[in-house]
């Protein structure tokens, strides 16, 4: 609405009697404004307050009341908070929060969509979402700081978002930070203040570090995040257990299924009666809902408290003996249920028929910490080794450090950039320069992935090497190296071979300071190559058997 200029068609002071007609007003359309200082403080005697009406590029008529020079609130219909409003009083609206990169998309005009919404979760599954009709106003805020950067309202109530599978508009934006109407009538543009995370993301973050672990795994993540490490090759530890972030998004899709098999069960179900006991439920239909649930891997732990957070949610009263005695229908959560079978939560199953896949990554470090901070990532997120770049220019974009004179390779220098590059630099560097810089600060790693589970490894991945050498004895014989990298064990590898080539073959080991090597007689490179590919899935470009020959005067 206010991002191309618009025309001031007349501007009115306000008398002491209408700064308090629209103070009621406020408290009236937003009553979750609880902060004492907005009585107090807002519209007092001494504010200078004007009504600014404006004639937009679309022919829309809006009252804007300015205080202190400052746009604080604009008339549309009804009156809207601007952000800088919500600054000092952020419980004005419901907030949606999204990501830096789509805010960039709604200073270009767009819409937010559902699936650019990090929260609320508009889902069946989530019994947190909030009830809204369709043109609530809302305000966006981003994972990184709850300062508001948009304003708008609704296209649609929770219910009917609920339904969109994450797919479809969400909010229409009226008003955005930076847009004409923060500086209308030569109004200063205020920066745009660190407010935090939001409060949804803390209590995240808290659940996180209070997960279940034991003592001892729980001493070595804190010593890893403190020393800012991702995790080394032992990092997921002799039982092979989950890297810790996989762990916790397991967790999330089963309680998705879980609460889908019991919802769906209700629902549509026939033949069942109640009151039934919790055991009769569970095996009865839960299990038989879905072959893939395992109720023990969801954060409930057991079907049990699954249905007791169900009853303080009243969705389910139980009865004295513990049983299910009474369905609510009327909840909102079950009548906005509707059963698709091809919305099915991602549940991790483990084929088995392994497969592999294997990515360079840097590790953020405290050193590079500004220039992915507003992408919010701490220090040890990894990141793909080819986004790099683009957040290297999403930064560059942030602080608007682009050269509008010159070539668009170089890049002004700001303060953390003059400190990060080290030495002496003028006024303009070139962003290929700064891109080489953070990559040094940065620390190399690699996240291997087997049967979707991800490990993420500092340093640099050894490739598999396979090679045709002679012993001391003369013989010929297959020489293959750095299997344990893969997670690959020798002895199965050598049996493999075995079956493939449909003939008995030799097969012996010796351990070295540093791996071990299998040997297999004769000149089977093709052999090991073809069920290294094959069965165990590597990736051609971890493998280096340049040639099918024999290599010469090679010992072990």
């Amino acid at each position: 609405m206010f991002t191309k200029p618009f025309q001031i068609l007349r501007i009115t002071r306000l008398k002491e009697s209408e700064k308090e007609w629209y103070k009621n007003q406020l408290i009236t359309l937003y009553p979750l404004i609880t902060d004492y200082r907005f009585t107090n403080q807002f519209l007092c005697k001494s504010d200078y307050v004007e009504v600014i009406r404006i004639k937009n590029s679309s022919s829309i008529y809006v009252d804007v009341l300015v205080v202190n020079k400052q746009p604080m609130i604009f008339v549309y219909g009804q009156m809207f908070p601007t952000v800088y409003f919500l600054w000092e009083y952020p419980e004005c609206l419901l907030a949606f929060t999204t990501y830096f990169s789509v805010v960039e998309k709604l200073h270009d005009g767009a819409l937010l969509m559902l699936h650019g919404v990090a929260y609320p979760k508009f889902s069946h599954y989530y019994p947190t979402v909030p009830d809204f009709e369709r043109n609530t106003p809302v305000c966006v805020n981003q994972t990184t700081n709850k300062a508001a950067v948009a304003v708008g309202v609704t296209i649609e109530s929770s219910i009917t978002l609920c339904k969109r599978k994450h797919r479809g508009k969400c909010v229409y934006i009226y008003h955005y930070f930076n847009d004409q109407l923060c500086t209308i009538n030569n109004a200063q543009l205020l920066p745009l203040p660190e407010m935090g995370y939001p409060e949804w993301m803390k209590e995240s973050m808290k659940s996180i570090s209070n997960l279940s672990l034991p003592k001892e795994r729980q001493v070595s993540i804190k010593s890893r995040i403190s020393s800012g490490c991702v995790g080394t090759e032992k990092c997921v530890g002799t039982d092979n257990s989950v890297f810790i972030a996989n762990e916790i998004l397991q967790k999330a899709a089963m309680d998705k299924l879980l609460l889908r098999c019991f919802f769906t069960t209700i629902k549509y179900s026939k033949s069942l009666q109640l009151p039934i006991s919790v055991n009769s439920f569970c095996e009865t239909y839960i299990v038989r809902a879905s072959p893939i649930l395992d109720i023990t891997k969801s954060s409930h732990g057991n079907f049990y408290n699954f249905i007791e957070q169900l009853s303080k949610e009243g969705v389910v009263s139980l009865g004295d003996d513990g049983g299910i005695a009474k369905i609510n229908y009327a909840h909102r959560i079950v009548k906005s249920f509707v059963y698709d079978p091809d919305e099915v939560p991602n549940v991790l199953i483990i084929h088995d028929a392994p497969l592999m896949n294997v990515e360079n990554c840097y590790t953020v470090t405290t050193p590079v910490l500004p220039i992915f901070q507003p992408f919010g990532f701490i220090p040890g997120s990894v990141i793909l080794a080819s986004e790099v770049q683009n957040y290297v220019n999403g930064y560059v974009k942030y602080y608007c450090l682009q050269n509008k004179d010159g070539a668009s390779a170089l890049v002004r220098v700001d303060t953390y950039l003059r400190l990060l590059l080290s030495k002496d630099v003028g006024q303009f560097v070139e962003l290929e320069a700064i891109k080489t810089e953070v990559l040094k600060q940065m620390t190399k790693c690699y996240r291997l992935t087997i049967r979707g589970i991800p490990t993420v490894c500092k340093g640099e991945l050894k490739r598999i090497k396979i090679w045709v050498g002679f012993l001391c004895t003369c013989k010929k014989v297959t020489i293959v190296m750095y299997l344990e990298k893969y997670r690959i064990n020798v002895d199965d590898l050598a049996r493999d071979c075995e079956v493939i080539d449909n003939k008995c073959i030799k097969v012996y080991k010796t351990i070295c300071q540093t791996e071990d090597r299998l040997y297999i007689n004769g000149n089977q490179v093709a052999v090991v190559y073809n069920v290294l590919i094959k069965k165990y899935g590597i990736p051609e470009k971890c493998i280096r058997a340049p040639s099918f020959g024999v290599t010469r005067g090679v010992t072990s």
